[in-house]
């Protein structure tokens, strides 16, 4: 008896076994008609394969800095130019003269070589710009829920119309060029099969407009153009200049064009305008895409979420306040408030003649101008002193243009005591005749104080004119150093443990667009580094803590990009660190 219950349980389990199977069959018959189905079945990752449209004399610059980071994520990868070849730089040199309006002959040239040596060898194939920088993680994340045996592309939709009148006959839109656009297999067989054979496709077609005639070939050849938006119906590919878009007012924006709703900047998840989910951005320099490589693969965000209470220890309470003045405050003021200031334990903001009470402002009476900045930092420490001293371990003192990350502050801070004559920040020797043996800390990049230096310098220093704790040159942080030096409070080492600095007081825009041999933040390490060489060879910190000369927009791209874009990778993201 026992014995046929166990074989009609075998029988019903076959049963539904080769029901499954039959079921299985069936959807991948109807895969290439319902991509749902194809996502169901499919497991392993779609192959990309990225060309960059470049010119010779891009090679050395940007093209060399998209080889550096994004394209290395590619599963293969070339460089489209002229006239150009080199065994260390993947280049398809072809014999087409350069220029806007040949852009259209290299872009259907370099998919005709991809077809005849890469058909079979990949399922999608992306065109991107020698400025475009791509996540790819999230470009195949995307592309698994599609088949690369339909007809497919995606990128930045455009209608064909421009300024009122079409410029690019398509019925369905054509994707942006600048932004990237990825085709599927069965779109490039198609533009080579059917579209290069017969001129009724347009797939010769060059205007100048090489996205539009890209976009005409395919909408000719039955290629459908995807929709790229997420489900909060916001941009994953960005045609714009993010960070100049970023500080013009929604109003102003072209971005916000393209959202459906009233979206103000800086306000909290799912309400900005950038994805979580971003697959590109256009118009990015060199040096951009090296900080932006670094602030999602390299930089190490020290959550202390687990660490201090598993071990009893209390993490370090940071009272943050930023010097400013009237007219900073709607611009940079803001963004530093809607971005890196909302992770202090305590917050506010220094500056004169100003009265709102949603914005944490202390007035002072002191007149603005750089030669009155000691003052204001003298009478901010003064407040702190009488307000604030016992509540919080340490006092962060930042600009209007620095950004901080404040995790990775804590967690340094976390190996010191706050009852120690400490301060840290980024060491400037005393250069200028300012009178100080251990130098000074940058203000721009932010210093740090402990909670015995606030005390040292209001219960000693500003009771005796020796400790000169009221100097005034005009040099802010060289003053704050004089005094702080005259009172034995240490200025501690910032950097790493490989000897890398972690508060930047240089424009690191600026200073990564720049060859290590000239005048530049290259001077600061103790070894020739060359920019995009292996992680622990860079020039910036994995544990950075601050930037400085950073404007509103960059200010809020560097926080999505740190804290709001998901990375989608299979084993993760190891950025955030216990």
């Amino acid at each position: 008896m026992q014995v046929s219950k166990l074989i009609n349980v075998r029988r019903v389990f076959l049963a539904l076994l080769l029901f499954t199977i039959g079921l299985c069959v069936i959807m991948m018959q109807l895969s290439g008609h319902h991509p749902t189905a194809f996502n169901f079945l499919r497991t392993k990752n779609p192959k990309v394969f990225c060309w960059v449209l470049t010119t010779p004399w891009n090679l050395p610059t940007k093209a060399t800095a998209v080889k550096n980071t994004w394209i290395k994520r590619c599963d293969g990868a070339v460089f489209v130019t002229s006239n150009h070849t080199d065994p260390n730089f993947p280049t398809l040199a072809l014999n087409i003269t350069e220029g806007r309006k040949y852009l259209s002959n290299k872009s259907f040239t370099a998919f005709k070589y991809l077809y005849n040596n890469h058909l079979s060898d990949f399922d999608w194939f992306l065109k991107a710009d020698d400025d475009t920088y791509v996540i790819m993680e999230n470009l195949k994340h995307f592309l698994k829920g599609f088949n690369p045996s339909d007809p497919l592309y995606f990128g930045h939709y455009f209608s064909g119309y421009f300024k009122g009148k079409l410029k690019v006959p398509v019925k369905q839109g054509y994707a942006s060029g600048g932004a990237g656009y990825v085709i599927s297999q069965e779109a490039l067989r198609r533009m080579q099969e059917i579209g290069s054979k017969d001129t009724k496709y347009k797939c010769r077609r060059n205007t100048g407009f090489e996205d539009g005639d890209i976009g005409i070939c395919l909408e000719n050849l039955n290629v459908t153009l995807g929709v790229s938006l997420d489900n909060n119906r916001q941009m994953t590919f960005h045609p714009f200049n993010v960070i100049k878009e970023l500080n013009k007012s929604p109003k102003e924006s072209k971005m916000y064009q393209y959202i459906n709703g009233n979206i103000s900047i800086g306000k909290e998840k799912g309400a900005r305008i950038l994805s979580s989910n971003t697959i590109s951005f256009h118009y990015v320099s060199p040096a951009l895409i090296y900080l932006i490589d670094f602030l999602i693969y390299d930089l190490n965000v020290h959550q202390l979420r687990a660490s201090f209470t598993s071990l009893h220890i209390k993490s370090p309470r940071v009272f943050c306040w930023v010097l400013t003045t009237p007219g900073h405050l709607p611009t940079r003021a803001t963004a530093v408030r809607n971005t890196w200031l909302r992770r202090c334990d305590g917050a506010m903001f220094v500056t004169t003649d100003y009265n709102d009470p949603n914005f944490p402002v202390m007035a002072l009476n002191i007149t603005e101008g750089r030669q009155h900045l000691s003052n204001k930092s003298f009478a901010a420490f003064k407040y702190l002193y009488n307000h604030h001293l016992q509540d919080f371990d340490w006092f962060l003192k930042a600009d209007d243009d620095t950004y901080v990350i404040i995790e990775n502050l804590k967690h340094f801070l976390k190996g010191f005591n706050p009852s120690d004559p400490l301060y840290f920040g980024h060491h400037f020797g005393g250069k200028r005749k300012i009178p100080v043996k251990q130098g000074y800390a940058s203000g721009g990049a932010g210093y740090v104080l402990s909670q015995e230096a606030l005390r040292r310098m209001q219960e000693i220093g500003t009771n005796d004119a020796k400790y000169q704790c009221r100097k005034n040159t005009g040099y802010e942080d060289a003053d704050i150093g004089i005094c702080l030096e005259k009172l034995n409070v240490t200025l501690g080492v910032s950097r790493d443990n490989n000897n890398q600095m972690t508060f930047h007081s240089f424009h690191l825009l600026k200073e990564l667009n720049k060859r290590p041999t000239q005048e530049s933040i290259y001077q600061y390490v103790n070894r020739n580094i060359k920019i995009g060489n292996q992680k622990g060879e860079r020039i910036l910190s994995s544990s950075t803590i601050s930037f400085h000369y950073v404007d509103p927009g960059t200010m809020y791209f560097i926080d999505f990009l740190i804290y709001d874009l998901n990375v989608h990778q299979v084993r993760g993201d190891n950025r955030y660190m216990g």
